[in-house]
């Protein structure tokens, strides 16, 4: 009798087993298209490219001659994101690590597409992977002010924007933002173009 429930538990182990290496090969919804390259959705379903992407018109506040920067601590260490865009509907984001040129490195950055709702407010979609087997389609807002573009990560498509908690008296540091800041810096060379 004990043999059958060994039997039994090893069958079910092997059975479970076979399932986890399953949907680690073959339910994946992205791929990358080389080592060390993020992530790349296998159909992509970017809302932002649809009917066709965006095509950066003079009036809109975005430069893509330069890239847009945010700051801060993870685990008492300081890490650098950034934003770069590209005059046809295209955004490229990722940390900036020791070598500073990563911002160059398209096939490295995470892939999304942007669209001006008007001069000085955009709409940011991303393609995140999250785990082994899944990423997800990441949208946000922002609201760009001079050289400062304020991102508004769970802004729903048809609601006001709020203002940014900096300027006023509810802003009591980083901590209690309603946004991610993100400003704009110069860089010598941009060198790439989206494969996506």
């Amino acid at each position: 009798m004990e043999r059958r429930y060994i039997l039994v538990l090893a069958l079910l182990g092997l059975f479970c087993n076979s399932c986890i290496y399953y949907d680690l090969y073959f339910n994946r919804n992205y791929y990358r298209p080389e080592q060390g390259a993020s992530s790349r959705p296998i159909l992509p379903h970017f809302r932002l490219a649809k009917p066709e992407p965006y095509r950066l018109k003079t009036e809109d506040l975005i430069d893509t001659t330069v890239i847009y920067v945010r700051k801060y601590k993870i685990l008492e260490e300081d890490e650098i994101y950034f934003l770069r865009f590209f005059g046809n509907g295209r955004v490229a984001s990722g940390f900036l690590t020791k070598d500073s040129l990563s911002y160059n490195n398209i096939k490295r950055s995470v892939a999304g597409y942007y669209r001006m709702r008007s001069p000085m407010e955009l709409e940011l979609q991303q393609f995140l992977a999250y785990s082994i087997t899944h990423a997800s389609y990441e949208y946000s807002r922002g609201i760009i002010k001079g050289d400062t573009i304020f991102l508004f990560p769970y802004a729903k498509k048809k609601e006001k924007l709020s203002e940014p908690l900096i300027n006023n008296g509810k802003w009591k540091g980083k901590k209690n933002s309603n946004c991610a800041i993100y400003i704009k810096q110069k860089v010598d060379t941009l060198t790439g173009t989206p494969d996506w």
